[in-house]
């Protein structure tokens, strides 16, 4: 029976720990006004800079009027009310990435590629040889007289 007692009450701690971390984890957003500042006010601005409400990549963590007028045209351009706050479903839509661009939008810059042409110029073939030998094959101690004289012909 010990057993089974240890087994509930592990299972009442799984439960109450469930139930008392449940409404932390609904509250993902928090709702952002004017004048607040942090690190969620930045993901925000530059989740905003790439649907192009903003000119500027390099973005502070505050909430200021200008946030706020952006804040406006991007609820006007998805059909929501025009507030200048961003509640946790304007967040939710600007993150889930179905929220409308603005016409200057940027786009975002290709990745660099390798280029091997570049390899190829600084090292000609004539150089490369000096850098680079050729890989050596390993002389077998089997020679074909060796072989014969024991019979694997």
């Amino acid at each position: 029976m010990p057993g089974k007692r240890v087994l509930i009450a592990a299972g009442l701690i799984v439960l109450l720990l469930c139930l008392c971390c449940l409404p932390a984890l609904s509250e993902e957003y928090r709702e952002l006004k004017q004048g607040m500042k942090g690190d969620d006010v930045q993901h925000l601005k530059k989740a905003m800079y790439w649907l192009g409400y903003f000119t500027t990549p390099d973005l502070d963590g505050n909430y200021t009027k200008t946030t706020a007028e952006r804040v406006k045209q991007l609820q006007k351009n998805n059909g929501l009310e025009e507030t200048g706050v961003a509640d946790a479903a304007l967040q939710e839509l600007v993150f889930s990435g179905n929220a409308v661009k603005t016409g200057s939008a940027p786009v975002p810059p290709p990745r660099p590629r390798r280029n091997r042409s570049l390899t190829r110029q600084a090292f000609p073939p004539a150089r490369r040889k000096a850098f680079w030998p050729r890989r050596r094959t390993r002389r077998s101690s089997c020679t074909p007289t060796r072989t014969r004289a024991f019979g694997f012909t």
